[in-house]
């Protein structure tokens, strides 16, 4: 009777399941003298026992990594290779010394009138991500723990400049919704959170498209904080994941945080299955869930998907007693180690509150919408209504902008009013190409009068927004028509085609786009003209615009700086 182990498969490589400080056991096989396919497991770290062979094993192994184009078309002796190592002991299998051999082998004996892959090249690449420490594990669960196998299965993973040691640390969180501005609550937690990390023994993991993988990655970055970024391919994309693997040898590791790309589950050839009760929930969240030695929560919804996750968690006997935090632990502020935040550097996109610029005839009129002759017909201005802005500014850098969330910077507000204030310090309108057909940068204006402005005001449900609120600034229509502005082409699919490039800027398909799900509307209600780029105001005359806003109280903040005349809309008291 001969025993093998999945530690002894692989030689020369790390052990797949030994037992080790996260309880994880060694699994053996009982050979029944049947050319290997009477093997059965004696112990099994997944829920359910699956009886499989070493030489399913190989096979599985070998298919995942042709169809994710990480071997080559025709591999030299690599079943082999795999069958004919042996040893015990070692903790993880790393398979990346056999993909460079293959591909050693490959490129010697290379036609290039054969295949269109030049394995030169894919050689190159490995080589180089070898030097930088890179690794892909046979087990992802032999570094993300007991809990991660038992959860997600059994998966390669892809680490492009190695593996940090320590506690991983997952920062959860429900959904936070659009208005990011509004949370301080949220990211004084985060911020909490960072203080409590200790560098020296913990590392931050984040999941990409989790709730807070954007706010945590940001913020390991300004505390100098270690931080495994993670992705996870879930269902059977092996060629995209394998994509994602040779994009990440050909790009140089950050010195800010260390990565790891893990693949589709692994499902033996015979024996596919389902590993546990959470098969539906996304891979991503019980990647964070069940890779993390420690969850610590910003937010939790009840019922919702972390929710649930969590309270699986702590019924399971790998969660370590007391690894859930709901809050941060008191008296944090006072003795902490966290760094200080990295100095933001301002680029061309990095957009800050500049100072108002003064203006020599800074004397504006203060009146309601009913005390003005402004507003008289003809109606002889264009429009340009502000809105909530939920994310960066027109020509804001994205990190920048992170950061006056986690700080809790004056500048993070995205209200309409504050879009308004940033115009008017600023003196420019910035164009921008959200939603606007071919991308171009255009800045937005409506002819429809502003005594209607009642009637215009809508929300959005398929955007999450309301257009139309009371704040923005008119500008007179000649003065506008003299710098390029033009009324927009409302028409179809069939007249955009017809329309030259100098056109297309101010196209706008008259009842939207059917295949997108939004309502279908008549766009030409609104009147709108466009001008192309950024808008300069710094020479706009005080008698050629004007501001309006909702109340007198907010007329009086924009007066303190604005040099065009002001009027406030609302109804009821026309002196509050």
């Amino acid at each position: 009777m001969k025993f093998f182990s999945w530690q002894g498969a692989l030689e020369t490589l790390p052990a797949l399941y030994n037992l080790d400080e996260h309880g994880i056991a060694v699994t053996m096989f009982m050979e029944t003298g049947d050319n290997g396919k009477g093997l059965f497991p004696i112990l099994n770290p997944y829920p359910s026992s699956i009886p499989v062979s070493m030489n399913d094993l190989i096979t599985t192994i070998t298919h995942c990594l042709k169809s994710a184009h990480l071997l080559p078309l025709q591999p030299v002796s690599f079943i082999d290779r795999l069958n004919g190592l042996t040893g015990i002991g070692f903790r993880r299998i790393d398979l990346l010394p056999l993909l460079v051999q293959q591909w050693q082998a490959t490129s010697r004996q290379h036609d290039p009138h054969a295949s269109k892959t030049n394995p030169d090249s894919r050689l190159q690449l490995l080589e180089q991500s070898v030097s930088r420490g890179a690794r892909l594990l046979l087990d992802a669960g032999s570094y993300f723990g007991k809990g991660f196998q038992q959860w997600l299965g059994w998966r390669l993973c892809w680490s492009p400049a190695g593996l940090p040691d320590g506690q991983l640390v997952g920062i959860a969180s429900s959904r936070l919704g659009r208005k990011l501005d509004e949370k301080p609550i949220w990211f004084q937690t985060l911020r909490h959170y960072c203080h409590q990390l200790d560098p020296e023994k913990q590392v931050l993991l984040t999941v990409t498209a989790t709730a807070a993988a954007p706010y945590v990655n940001r913020a390991a970055a300004l505390f100098k904080l270690p931080c495994l970024q993670t992705r996870i391919i879930d269902s059977s994309r092996w060629r995209y994941w394998g994509k994602l693997v040779w994009n990440s040898c050909s790009k140089m590791p950050t010195h800010s945080a260390w990565s790891a790309i893990i693949s589709p589950r692994m499902e033996f050839v015979q024996f596919p299955h389902k590993f546990n009760n959470l098969e539906n929930t996304p891979a991503r969240d019980r990647t964070l869930v069940s890779g993390s030695s420690q969850v610590w929560i910003c937010q939790l919804r009840s019922r919702g998907i972390l929710h649930n996750l969590i309270t699986e968690r702590l019924t399971c006997p790998w969660s370590p007693p007391n690894s859930i935090l709901t809050q941060p632990r008191p008296g944090l502020e006072s003795s902490s180690h966290l760094a200080t935040p990295v100095t933001m550097i301002p680029s061309r996109r990095h957009a800050t509150d500049i100072a108002p610029k003064s203006h020599p005839h800074a004397t504006p009129g203060i009146c309601h919408i009913h005390e003005t002759t402004l507003l008289h017909s003809p109606w002889e201005y264009l429009s340009h209504w502000t809105r909530r802005q939920d994310g960066p500014w027109p020509d804001q850098d994205h990190d920048h902008w992170l950061d006056t969330l986690i700080l809790q910077q004056p500048d993070r507000h995205r209200s309409a009013l504050m879009s308004l204030h940033r115009i008017v310090r600023q003196q420019q309108l910035i164009g921008t190409s959200s939603s606007i057909r071919g991308r171009h940068q255009v800045v937005c204006f409506t002819a429809s009068p502003l005594i209607r402005w009642e009637s215009l005001h809508t929300y959005r449900p398929h955007r999450g927004r309301w257009d139309f609120e009371p704040y923005g600034i008119c500008l007179h229509r000649r003065w506008l028509e003299r710098r390029g502005a033009r009324p927009v082409i409302y028409g179809s699919d069939h007249d955009w085609k017809h329309l030259s490039e100098h056109q297309r800027p101010f196209f706008q398909h008259r009842f939207g786009n059917a295949s997108s799900g939004a309502p279908r509307w008549d766009w030409s209600i609104e009147e709108e003209w466009r001008y192309p780029g950024t808008l300069s105001l710094e020479k706009l005359p005080s008698e050629a615009g004007f501001l309006f806003v909702p109340t007198r109280r907010h007329a009086e903040q924009l007066a303190t700086y604005s040099p065009w005349p002001i009027i406030y809309l609302e109804r009821n008291s026309r002196n509050a």
